[in-house]
């Protein structure tokens, strides 16, 4: 509860210099509230969802501008998320942090990289909550229309997630007459890497909701680190995870011919889609290190 994490940050105001935060509401008003009392300064940091829901009421919106208006800094996961907070609650930009891997567990040796089966169909892949804004159907509608086409006789669409879609998508899967789709629900992680190493390509086109907001995606730069790029759509965050053309490949949401087309294009181009992905790999090396990433907080902790 909020008023007892109040008590307990003036509780032990001798044993920290700085609170951090991954919510503005109600834990941030929580720190900037103990901050009166205790002179310790906050970091909040913010997601899409998040900053989404302080709009629900104009009280909610009033504490959440002043809670970021007064924290020593505030930490986005996007350039995106971080312009939409700058003008939502009329606050200084926020610092950018993208989601990053922790280089120790980021094995850079050839065996990291997806392995895909030659003798397998073409394998496409999706791990996200079975929630709506994710795109599955999309997907499953793309892979029905290429296959009744003929152009894509044969694939392989791994599902990882549950959610409260599944029940649907399971149906519209029979109702398409769709093979070769498998749904695993909750994977552990070295499940999760087989998966990755497997996949030809990573599909996810997700949809711009209003509240449940895409900040960046991070099962994208899961992918990329494997070697594999990804398929998804131009919307704002999503467009920093993924560099269209050179990392992988975005389609408007509302195009359907062109999402089918990208995955024609990875299907029957099989040395573009690798490179891609090599150079979706590369991009994690430079930039997605949580060393680099979390660098940039030094001068404000």
């Amino acid at each position: 509860h909020w008023m007892k994490s109040i008590f307990l940050l003036f509780q032990k105001r001798n044993e920290y210099d700085i609170t951090l935060t991954s919510h503005i509401l109600p834990f941030g008003t929580a720190a900037m509230i103990a901050s009166w009392f205790t002179h310790k300064p906050y970091v909040v940091i913010v997601h899409g969802m998040d900053v989404r829901l302080t709009n629900a009421t104009p009280l909610r919106h009033w504490i959440a501008k002043t809670v970021l208006q007064h924290a020593r800094v505030v930490v986005a996961n996007s350039n995106a998320l971080a312009q939409e907070v700058a003008q939502t609650f009329q606050a200084t930009l926020p610092l950018v942090v993208y989601p990053c891997l922790p280089k120790k567990e980021v094995g850079l040796e050839s065996s990291a990289t997806n392995t895909p089966d030659p003798q397998a169909p073409f394998t496409l892949l999706t791990v996200s909550r079975l929630v709506e804004r994710k795109g599955h159907a999309k997907v499953l509608t793309a892979l029905s229309k290429l296959k009744r086409s003929g152009e894509l006789p044969a694939f392989r669409y791994d599902i990882v997630g549950a959610g409260p879609m599944e029940a649907t998508l399971r149906e519209m899967v029979s109702e398409l007459r769709l093979e070769g789709v498998y749904f695993h629900g909750a994977v552990s992680e070295q499940e999760l890497e087989e998966f990755y190493r497997r996949a030809d390509v990573f599909v996810m086109p997700v949809q711009n909701d209003r509240v449940d907001k895409e900040g960046f995606g991070f099962v994208f730069i899961e992918a990329a680190v494997h070697g594999v790029s990804s398929i998804s759509t131009r919307i704002p965050g999503v467009d920093e995870a993924i560099m269209d053309g050179q990392t992988g490949i975005l389609v408007d949401p509302e195009d359907a011919e062109g999402f089918e087309r990208a995955l024609l294009q990875c299907f029957t181009d099989p040395e573009y889609r690798q490179q891609l992905g090599q150079q979706a790999r590369a991009r994690v090396e430079q930039e997605f290190f949580c060393e680099n990433q979390f660098a940039k907080m030094d001068p404000f902790v």
